[in-house]
């Protein structure tokens, strides 16, 4: 082999092997950047399993305090019932009352209890079968 060949084959090796390290270089930079991307994403990821444990947290208060209003209002619709029935039949009307809800008649309730007519056509327009609900 000729000088100029060895030049030429030592040339080729030494700009490969430039080549070679410079892309070293860059892949190596790139892998830092790519590491540094994929620990500030795991740390966001972290962030949004501690908020969206918090938030599961809230729904589960929450939801408890729904059930508890919700227990809180039957109870109340209960009692409400109770004392408007409590009301009706303590007042002297209370049975004419209950006897319009169920819709009996203006003259029937004239006779079975001794209404005005008067009378037992306001029980019927305040509480007839007609204004319930």
């Amino acid at each position: 082999m000729t000088e100029t060949h060895l030049t030429l084959i030592w040339t080729v090796v030494f700009g490969t092997g430039a080549v070679l390290l410079g892309a070293g270089i860059v892949l190596g930079w790139a892998l830092r950047r790519q590491h540094a991307r994929f620990h500030l994403l795991q740390r966001e990821i972290e962030s949004l399993n501690q908020t969206l444990s918090g938030l599961c947290s809230g729904a589960v208060g929450v939801d408890r305090r729904i059930l508890r209003l919700e227990q809180k209002e039957r109870h109340l619709e209960e009692r409400q019932a109770h004392l408007e029935q409590q009301k009706t039949s303590d007042s002297p009307y209370g049975d004419a009352i209950a006897k319009a809800r169920q819709g009996m008649p203006v003259e029937q309730l004239m006779l079975e209890y001794g209404l005005s007519r008067n009378e037992a056509e306001l029980l019927v327009s305040l509480h007839g079968e007609r204004n319930t609900g």
